[in-house]
Parts: C-alpha cells; sequence; structure tokens
C-alpha cells in the first residue's frame, strides 16, 4: 500500500512539475532546448532526446500548417456552397474541429499538456505502469 503512495505522489509531483513550467520555458526555441540537454547531461542520452523533440516539434509545426490549410479550404467550401441543410451543417462541424484542433496544435502550451495528458492515459490504462 505504501508502494502505491508513492508511485501515485511521484506521478502528481511530475504532472505538477509540467502543468506548472514557466510558458517561457514552453516557448523556448529547439536550439535552446539542446543546448540546454547538450550541457546537463551526457551525448549518449542527449541525442535519442534531442532527436526525439526535433521529430515531435517538426510533427506540431507540419500539423499546424496543415489543419490551417483545411480550415481555410473548409471556410471557402461553406462560402461558396449552396446547398442549405444536413450537408452544410456538417461542414459548419468540420470547420470548427479544424478550427479547435489549429488552436490546439498552434499553441505549444495546450499541445504538450496534451501531449502529456495522453501519455499518462496510455501508461495508466494501457499497460498499466502508473497505478
Amino acid at each position: 500500500m505504501q508502494n502505491n503512495v508513492k508511485i501515485k505522489t511521484l506521478a502528481l509531483i511530475i504532472f505538477l512539475f509540467f502543468v506548472l513550467l514557466p510558458t517561457y520555458k514552453i516557448n523556448a526555441q529547439g536550439s535552446d532546448i539542446q543546448k540546454i540537454i547538450g550541457e546537463n547531461t551526457p551525448d549518449f542520452i542527449a541525442e535519442p532526446i534531442i532527436s526525439v523533440v526535433n521529430a515531435i516539434e517538426k510533427f506540431r509545426s507540419d500539423m499546424g500548417i496543415e489543419t490551417e490549410l483545411k480550415k481555410e479550404e473548409l471556410q471557402i467550401s461553406i462560402n461558396s456552397s449552396l446547398n442549405a441543410g444536413l450537408s452544410k451543417y456538417l461542414k459548419y462541424a468540420e470547420f470548427y474541429l479544424f478550427a479547435f484542433l489549429s488552436i490546439a496544435i498552434n499553441n505549444k502550451l495546450i499541445f504538450y499538456a496534451s501531449f502529456l495528458v495522453i501519455i499518462f492515459l496510455i501508461l495508466r490504462f494501457g499497460w498499466g505502469l502508473i497505478p
């Protein structure tokens, strides 16, 4: 029982650490993160971490561009559409979904907080690592 309490406390501390990180740390450029990690960790650990951070940041920026383009395309489609009814409402629903995704992906704080929550849920329910 004591072990479960310690694990839950550790998970809560780690979660709060990432949630309460100052925004300027999250908004740091990739080169700043590389510099911080490169200076404070050994090379065999720093290289995989830096490559993962770069891959996640590239994914985020690419998906941000894609959602913006899809949102603009849907806006043009809605404005030029003459049909009323269910198809127009579905287009509006799709537009609002992409607008929400665009905001969530383009904002680093929201994106990385959501990313950490998803990782936490996968670890908790998928693999049962966090009780």
